[in-house]
């Protein structure tokens, strides 16, 4: 994802923001395992990250997902 992020006008990438985007990227997945974990779920499925800008030279990165449990249907009954 981050290394799609290109200055189009000069043709080369924003390091420093492709940089900055992997990074959060890593912090927000990181976010949403802990917060699986706490809801004791097994996995999260269907995960998306989204980029949006929200004033002029700042982004925000959101993160979500579903998270699962897994059942056993022989114990399950």
């Amino acid at each position: 994802m981050a290394a799609n992020v290109k200055n189009w006008s000069v043709g080369g990438e924003l390091r420093g923001y492709s940089d900055m985007l992997q990074q959060t990227g890593h912090i927000v997945l990181q976010r949403m395992a802990e917060q699986a974990q706490e809801m004791k779920a097994d996995a999260v499925i269907g995960m998306r990250l989204v980029t949006s800008n929200v004033a002029e030279g700042a982004a925000e990165l959101i993160g979500y997902g579903t998270a699962v449990r897994f059942v056993d249907k022989e114990a399950a009954g």
